[in-house]
């Protein structure tokens, strides 16, 4: 090969590297090889070590925890959500797990992976079938962070085009949000992602103007519109929804007279029939599990509560920049939200809030625009307003009349945060595409007072903090920490963009950047003395398993056993029914259910309520509810000598010892 002909090769090679560094791509295909790589190596962000530390104590060395500390908290994510995705693989991923109690439909419970055609619609899960249990799990944990970075990313982009970097910070940013880090669950970053990525191809397909494109768009909107729905939890999709259908109210009044000039508006009848094909296909799916749907719906708990407005502090809602202290357990026990301590730094956690702060800027961009006659920012008027109906949610205890008209009574304020938090950023993005028209000049000293102001609100907060809680934050943290966020106002409105954002990337890191550890594997849930011991006892029986509860309730079902404890996502009201004096409000919900055996023969069977999703079942290892229920193994921590029970296997920890009965 001749000299110049390499040359030109080398060329070729350097230009296609360029190109494809600045294309758009580059970003979502670099984090979906780091996705790929965690997969192989098993490594996700999972508390399950929570487990280790409860056995072999909190000292001891756990080899699977890479960096960080496991968040017993989090037990929605290691109690509930892991340990059920293992009770399936272990069963081969059943539509029904009749494992559990009387059998539970695992297609109304967003939180498993089940073989059914609704599963097409909950892609997170696909992997479980084609992947080795611990790399589908850790791809299933990447991937949900991943679409939340990519959808909001391209949203941003679709709003401020060639903003990459810009893109790049804002969508990092809302995936370190302490809410996100905290509450890192499907139906959390579920409910963002869709509401981005919906709003994203609507707006691509009201532009399309070549047929089979819009076609395709139209396909994508329904298969994200049936996905958005079937994340199946209400309280998340009510606020994200009622954010996303104000942004796209205020983007269609905004442009439908330049879609008119363009012959795009009749785009809309394509938006339209992929409403309505995601509205049958969701019918479909309510219709063929109307029965499971019907009993969640009649629960005492969450299917029948409505919530109250008001019960959130304004000191609480401005407090976002304060989360680094809720990484320590001592310092949030200090914390308290309305006069009461939060029952966990989820509940506790919030985004690094601007919107608040934008505000004012914001009315003053859409008054001038008014004032010279020029083409309103409805998007941001109709997110403004909406910024308002959700503080009046959080704050106003009597705003309840109205609020549920929008369904905000089936939310709860720390639920509406997610819906502020989408909020939040598409603000953001909004008030820079505002700032950066040419004919936008802001006064440097207006600038400058303004964000003497936001000063003072955020030292007012944090001092209010140190001096009202004890040790949850010291003198120099509390003013130190209230530094960021007016920084970030002034560089806004400087139109410092990028550096604004950087700053605000680097806060919402320190913030959030503790609270899941980096954890290689399951095998504290799979492949530990206990999980061993309970394979091989009562191989050939088929009955049930009871345990203590706790960390314990699904030890039987990881194991492919028949149990009457774990996490019933919805209540089999057959089982509890036959219990002498219960009261079905006590176990029509939601709950985490444990048994207490005692070996004193005369002790009485009854169900006693621990909290609004949980409860235990008393009873004597001779009761006849035990053996109506042929309950035939107990795992318990507690040495029992009944006339019923027979200890078949001990298995001690360093920390605490075991004991496997068989009862009979």
């Amino acid at each position: 090969m001749r000299k110049n002909q390499i040359t030109k090769i080398q060329f070729d090679i350097k230009q296609s590297s360029i190109k494809f560094i600045s294309s758009i791509w580059f970003f979502p295909i670099i984090l979906f090889l780091i996705l790929c790589l965690f997969t192989l190596l098993k490594i996700s962000g999972t508390s399950a070590g929570v487990n280790h530390q409860i056995l072999y104590g909190p000292t001891s060395k756990d080899p699977a925890l890479i960096l960080g500390k496991p968040e017993p908290i989090r037990s929605d994510e290691w109690l509930v959500v892991t340990q059920m995705t293992i009770a399936q693989a272990k069963s081969n991923y059943p539509k029904v797990n009749s494992n559990l109690g009387l059998g539970e439909d695992m297609s109304v419970v967003p939180i498993a992976p089940y073989k059914e055609w609704s599963e097409t619609f909950r892609p997170q899960d696909l992997a479980f079938f084609v992947m080795p249990l611990e790399n589908a799990f850790a791809f299933k944990w990447w991937l949900m962070g991943y679409l939340l970075i990519v959808s909001c990313y391209f949203f941003v982009l679709t709003i401020l085009p060639n903003k990459k970097l810009l893109a790049i910070g804002i969508s990092t940013a809302l995936f370190f949000s302490a809410f996100i880090q905290w509450w890192y669950v499907y139906s959390s970053l579920g409910s963002l992602y869709y509401s981005f990525f919906i709003a994203t191809t609507i707006i691509m397909l009201m532009r399309e103007k070549q047929r089979w494109k819009k076609i395709t768009l139209s396909a994508l909107l329904t298969f994200l519109l049936v996905c958005f729905a079937l994340v199946f939890y209400p309280p998340f999709q009510i606020a994200c929804g009622l954010v996303l259908l104000a942004f796209l109210v205020g983007y269609f009044i905004e442009n439908y007279r330049s879609w008119a000039k363009n012959k795009t508006f009749k785009n809309i009848y394509f938006v339209g029939g992929s409403a309505l094909i995601s509205l049958l296909i969701f019918g479909v799916f309510l219709i063929t599990h109307s029965g499971v749907i019907k009993t969640i719906e009649h629960t005492a708990y969450p299917g029948t509560r409505s919530i109250q407005s008001g019960g959130i502090t304004s000191y609480h809602f401005l407090a976002s920049h304060l989360g680094h202290q809720f990484l320590s357990d001592t310092a949030n026990s200090q914390y308290l939200i309305d006069n009461k301590s939060p029952s966990n730094q989820s509940e506790a956690s919030n985004f690094l809030l601007l919107a608040p702060f934008l505000f004012l800027p914001t009315l003053w961009l859409i008054y001038r625009e008014y004032k010279q006659k020029k083409a309103l920012d409805w998007p941001l008027i109709f997110l403004n307003i909406f910024f308002v109906v959700f503080l009046m949610e959080l704050f106003v205890p009597g705003f309840t009349s109205v609020s549920k008209l929008l369904l905000l009574n089936k939310v709860g304020s720390s639920r509406v945060l997610l819906g502020m938090g989408l909020l939040n950023v598409m603000i953001i993005i909004l008030f820079i595409r505002n700032l950066s028209k040419k004919t936008v000049v802001l006064n440097k000293y207006a600038i400058g007072a303004y964000c003497l102001l936001v000063l003072m609100v955020e030292l007012i907060v944090s001092l209010h903090a140190h001096y009202s809680f004890g040790t949850f934050i010291g003198l120099r943290r509390a003013i130190l920490f209230s530094l960021p966020l007016p920084i970030v106002i002034y560089l806004l409105l400087r139109m410092r963009f990028l550096l604004a954002i950087s700053l605000y990337l680097i806060f919402s890191l320190f913030i959030s950047i503790g609270v899941n550890p980096l954890y290689k594997g399951l095998g504290t849930l799979t492949n530990s003395p206990l999980n061993n011991a309970v394979q091989h006892v009562g191989t050939n029986s088929d009955k049930r398993w009871i345990t203590d509860g706790g960390y314990l309730e699904n030890v039987a079902l990881m194991n492919g056993k028949h149990s009457l404890t774990g996490v019933y996502y919805y209540p089999q009201l057959g089982l509890w029914d036959t219990i002498p004096g219960v009261k079905k409000s006590d176990y029509n919900r939601y709950a985490h259910v444990a048994f207490q055996v005692s070996d004193d023969s005369a002790s009485p069977t009854k169900l006693k309520l621990n909290s609004q999703d949980g409860f235990s079942v008393m009873s004597s290892d001779c009761s006849k509810y035990l053996q109506q229920e042929h309950v035939g193994f107990l795992i318990s921590s507690a040495i029992l000598h009944g006339a019923c029970t027979t200890p078949i296997k001990t298995i001690p920890f360093p920390d605490v010892t075991l004991y496997i009965y068989a009862v009979h």
